[in-house]
């Protein structure tokens, strides 16, 4: 920022400051990196209960399907 005294022709220049505006960012960013890491890595783990109700589903399936592949007996004579 300058400022320019009227009548004296002082001009006083002042320079940004020790740069912890820009540490302060680099924290920030790091910070906000870390949780968005955090967030995929949890939303990509399956809970127990999942894992239990997917093996069902899996189960359950593989029943439907074998029970459509099976033929009907002939009538009896």
């Amino acid at each position: 920022m300058a400022t320019e005294q009227s009548g004296g022709g002082t001009t006083v220049v002042k320079t940004g400051g020790g740069g912890m505006g820009v540490l302060l960012g680099i924290v920030a960013v790091a910070l906000v990196v870390l949780v968005a890491v955090f967030l995929v890595v949890q939303s990509n783990r399956n809970s127990p209960g999942q894992q239990v109700a997917d093996a069902a589903t899996s189960v359950a399936s593989s029943a439907s399907r074998a029970a459509d592949a099976v033929t009907p007996a002939a009538p009896a004579k």
